[in-house]
Parts: C-alpha cells; sequence; structure tokens
C-alpha cells in the first residue's frame, strides 16, 4: 500500500482503489480537518497519502524535513509539483502551518 487513505492496487472512484482504509472515518469522527504527512518516500507513499487525504476533504501538508524522495532531487520537485498541484502544502518545520500544531500542543 501506497496511502494511508487507499489500497492503490485496487478501484474505488475518486481514490483509485477498491479498498478505502478506517482512517478518512476515523479522523472526520474525531473532528480533524488538517492532515500533516511525513514518511518515506516522498514520492511514492508520502505522495498518495497527501493527494488522497486531499481528496477526502482534508487540508493538508507535507513537511519537508519529515520526508526524503526515492528519486533524490529530481523525484522530491516532482512530487512537490504534483502534491502542490492537488491542493496539498508543502511545509517547513519553521512555518506558521507547522508551528500552529506546537502552539496547540502546548495548550492541552
Amino acid at each position: 500500500m501506497y496511502s494511508a487513505f487507499c489500497d492503490p492496487f485496487h478501484w474505488v472512484d475518486g481514490c483509485d482503489a477498491v479498498t478505502v482504509t478506517e482512517l478518512p472515518a476515523l479522523l472526520k469522527e474525531k473532528g480533524i480537518t488538517d492532515v500533516y504527512v511525513a514518511g518515506l518516500a516522498m514520492d511514492y507513499c508520502v505522495l498518495a497519502t497527501a493527494k488522497d487525504a486531499v481528496k477526502f476533504g482534508f487540508k493538508t501538508w507535507v513537511i519537508r524535513e519529515g520526508t526524503r524522495a526515492v528519486g533524490g532531487e529530481e523525484g522530491a520537485r516532482s512530487a512537490t509539483a504534483e502534491m502542490q498541484k492537488a491542493g496539498v502544502g508543502v511545509v517547513g518545520m519553521e512555518d506558521e502551518e507547522v508551528e500552529w500544531v506546537g502552539r496547540f500542543g502546548s495548550e492541552a
């Protein structure tokens, strides 16, 4: 599986998969609106997860320092362009979208 949301080897309308994991329903049940994605690999799993998160209606961010592309710099550039085209924000640890999470966590 590439995406945490869908099985890419099967078809489901809007998700390119037959199988949708429990993740979208679980996040919505908990009132989650924003999804932050990190992990390996930026040009495969992170890309698929981030694009699917947008398809399920979540505001989605990939944290640049939290991922690396299998395809090196070219893979990272290509994945970044594809994610941005799909509505995914690619941000760094110092960007306000990530800093907000730290503030929220310290208030809890």
